[in-house]
C-alpha cells in the first residue's frame, strides 16, 4: 500500500465518524491538493516517529 493510498484510508475513516455524527465534509478527491499532501506528511511523520517508517 503506498502511503498516498495509506493517507486516503485515513482520511475516510475520519469522513464517516464526522457523517455518523451530522457533520457535512467533502471527500479526498474534493479537497486542496495543500490539504491532501499536508495530511499525508503528517501522516508520515507520525509514523516516523512510532518508527513505522
Amino acid at each position: 500500500m503506498t502511503l498516498q493510498k495509506l493517507a486516503e484510508k485515513c482520511y475516510q475513516s475520519v469522513v464517516e465518524v464526522l457523517q455518523k455524527s451530522g457533520e457535512t465534509v467533502p471527500i479526498w478527491e474534493e479537497m486542496p491538493q495543500e490539504f491532501r499532501d499536508k495530511f499525508e506528511a503528517e501522516l508520515t511523520q507520525g509514523l516516523r516517529e512510532l518508527g513505522l517508517k
